[in-house]
């Protein structure tokens, strides 16, 4: 089991996909970080201009953890970035099994290894480099921007800050703010992971590997629409609680983000890719 496990993961590492989903977050991210720098800037030579002493938390909101890309809400970055991850998440491996069913590779393995082997190191694989390349570049991007940025711990009185009662990891932001940004980034590595492995429960579904790489994304959009007409519904409080799963990939979505509802979320989709893909790949049969 633990070198099928390696193998896939040697695999999924070792692609021209999983590099080239890398690079475009890696981007993405980067150019956040330059708009980002170019505002702190002009900002800083406004403050100056007026002579204003001791101004370090009087900046505009310009602190690092007000402007790091899975907060702010105003960048082109982030605007592109929680648009994209699903189909990032899906690039580097997704669509690999679907691949290998087309082209039986598939039932060499399954010769090998077996069924069971075959989907768990394949559920690994596909949940870790999908993981891996949303939260990468969320943590570069977090990194990046404690360069151009000040960084302090913000008050919970501060009108401008995104985070507020009834958010997941609140009162950390307020007291412990880098724990808060590296917990999230782990986060982002479980959204990554389980939209990634959406294509494992699919599976041979797929015709095409386009179609492994927007089924993910589809689903996503689906559910925005979906959830964006609920939380309009008086019965669920005005949309008092964040119900869109692309929005929940956001430290600070619209509305609040409590823990049993992210990790709900997530652990929704954690059981349904991976008893849809033992479904798929282990019970059934071949054709």
């Amino acid at each position: 089991m633990l070198r099928c496990v390696r193998a896939e993961l040697t695999k999924a590492f070792r692609n021209r996909m999983f590099v080239i989903a890398l690079v475009i977050g890696l981007l993405i991210c980067g150019l956040d970080v330059i708009q980002t720098a170019v505002e702190f800037s002009e900002a800083a030579k406004r403050i100056l201009s007026l002579n204003v002493i001791g101004v370090s938390k009087s900046t505009g909101g310009r602190s690092l953890f007000v402007n790091w890309i899975a907060i702010t809400a105003f960048s082109f970055g982030n605007m592109v970035f929680y648009i994209v991850w699903p189909i990032l998440a899906v690039l580097p491996y997704g669509w690999s099994y679907a691949e290998e069913r087309k082209s039986g590779m598939y039932d060499q393995i399954v010769s090998r290894v077996g069924r069971k082997s075959y989907f768990v190191s394949k559920y690994v694989a596909v949940f870790v480099s999908g993981g891996a390349v949303v939260a990468l570049p969320v943590l570069a991007n977090l990194l990046a921007t404690a360069l151009v940025c000040p960084y302090y711990v913000l008050d919970v009185a501060d009108h401008i800050t995104p985070i507020t009662n009834g958010f997941f990891l609140s009162r950390l932001f307020y007291t412990a703010p880098w724990a808060f940004a590296l917990i999230w980034c782990c986060v982002e590595f479980l959204w990554g992971g389980v939209v990634s492995c959406i294509c494992l429960m699919l599976g041979t579904k797929f015709r095409h590997q386009a179609m492994a790489l927007l089924t993910p994304f589809i689903v996503l959009i689906l559910l925005e629409s979906v959830c964006s007409q609920l939380m309009g519904s008086d019965a669920l409080g005005n949309g008092y609680y964040e119900l869109s799963p692309l929005q929940l990939a956001m430290a600070a979505p619209d509305s609040a983000n409590p823990g049993w509802l992210l990790f709900s979320y997530l652990g929704f989709f954690f059981a349904l890719t991976f008893i849809g893909g033992y479904r798929e790949v282990v019970k059934r049969e071949l054709v």
